[in-house]
């Protein structure tokens, strides 16, 4: 009886993303970035409009924020692209890291003077567009490694 092992495949045979599939990754990325970031900016003053007021939920740092996540999300992932042989894995794997070291940080804003509910607020706001940037490097969701 013979068992076979799955291997892991060969970084030299795998098919790398052209330039243009992962330009259209770019543009998903910060597409949904913005999307989700402002329907959970305007749902947020919604329930709190004195949310309007802090300078961190304006539009100008959200959007300029939002779009500057979403063109370095996709430069580490064709870094990955490049030079792993599985970088939707690893690309989810530093999103995570990212995540776990970026909440303290937000969540412990209030040196800078930030209501909880303002604090609250910016977490929700880099949650969403850590989603919406996921989504859109990695494909739509569509995990092709």
């Amino acid at each position: 009886m013979s068992t076979s092992t799955p291997t892991s495949p060969d970084a030299s045979t795998r098919t790398r993303l052209s330039a243009n599939a992962l330009v259209r990754r770019g543009v998903a990325a910060v597409a949904l970035g913005l999307l989700l970031t402002v329907v959970t900016r305007l749902v947020a003053v919604t329930f709190d409009p004195s949310l309007a007021d802090v300078a961190q939920f304006g539009w100008g740092p959200v959007v300029a924020v939002t779009v500057v996540a979403a063109v370095g999300a996709t430069v580490v992932y064709a870094l990955l692209d490049r030079f792993t042989a599985r970088p939707d894995r690893w690309f989810l794997a530093a999103v995570v890291v990212f995540l776990f070291m970026l909440a303290p940080l937000t969540l412990g804003a209030g040196s800078l003077g930030l209501a909880a509910n303002a604090q609250l607020g910016l977490g929700a706001l880099h949650l969403a567009a850590a989603v919406g940037i996921t989504v859109g490097v990695l494909g739509g969701g569509r995990m092709r490694r």
